[in-house]
């Protein structure tokens, strides 16, 4: 096992769901773990749960607002290893719907927050580093309904690879995981929405989409977290720029 004390790792959206699992795993591996988000108690209830597997605080920040992104990287004062761009959320809005502001909320969450974060926390990144952005498979192909959503996760994968060529020189890994339907409670929530507005049982509808899977079950939020903590580790050095779907 790699030692991996002292390595600070930033995990945004680490409160819950996939965030949560990444957060978990990093702790197992011996990693210094920070995870950030916008509900404080929720934060404060993750560190609690974990604080026994090892190293874990929390700060409150909401990634969509750029000024408070621009004060939390100036002031952010200790060598960091990894950062794990996590926090993100999804609606719904159709090019023929009336506007309903999902275009900005989506972009603003899911892809300028996760750049400018990015870009006031680059400079210290240790040698060898780590940048993951946890993506979508919205990232890599499309849906009816998610225009915004997907636009922002391709930008996402675009700005890993520019990254990658940035960074990759100075030993600093960039990679982006794209998960399909992943078994969180808010993908539960949002299946029982759905079920409802189709007319369909819950199980009816976890069906359908399960079968819509490769391996017609959802993804474990910890298979996601697994492949994290590999691109995060030493096995991981040549591994740069990559796009990983895992559905």
């Amino acid at each position: 096992m790699e030692n991996n004390k002292n390595k600070n790792v930033i995990i945004t959206g680490g409160s819950r769901g996939i965030g949560k699992a990444i957060a978990r795993k990093m702790l197992e591996l011996g990693y210094n773990v920070f995870i950030c988000g916008r509900n404080k108690e929720e934060l404060k209830k993750t560190k609690q749960e974990f604080i026994l597997s090892g190293e874990i605080d929390y700060f409150v920040l909401d990634i969509s607002d750029r000024e408070a992104v621009k004060n939390f990287t100036a002031q952010w004062n200790r060598p960091l290893f990894g950062l794990i761009n996590n926090a993100g959320a999804w609606k719904e809005e159709r090019i023929d719907e009336l506007e309903k502001d999902v275009w900005d909320e989506m972009i603003n969450l899911n892809l300028a927050g996760l750049y400018f974060l990015t870009k006031g926390l680059y400079s210290k990144i240790t040698t060898p580093g780590r940048i993951i952005n946890i993506s979508s498979q919205l990232g890599l192909n499309g849906r009816a309904g998610f225009g915004p959503y997907s636009a922002a996760k391709h930008g996402v994968n675009g700005l890993a690879k520019c990254w990658a060529e940035e960074l990759g020189e100075k030993g600093i890994t960039v990679n982006s995981i794209c998960p399909g339907w992943v078994k969180t409670q808010s993908n539960i929530d949002e299946i029982h929405v759905f079920a409802q507005a189709e007319g369909k049982t819950f199980n009816e509808k976890f069906k359908e989409i399960s079968d819509t899977c490769l391996m017609k079950r959802l993804i474990e939020p910890e298979e996601v977290a697994n492949l994290a903590a590999f691109l995060m580790s030493g096995e991981a050095s040549g591994i740069c720029g990559k796009i990983y779907e895992i559905k």
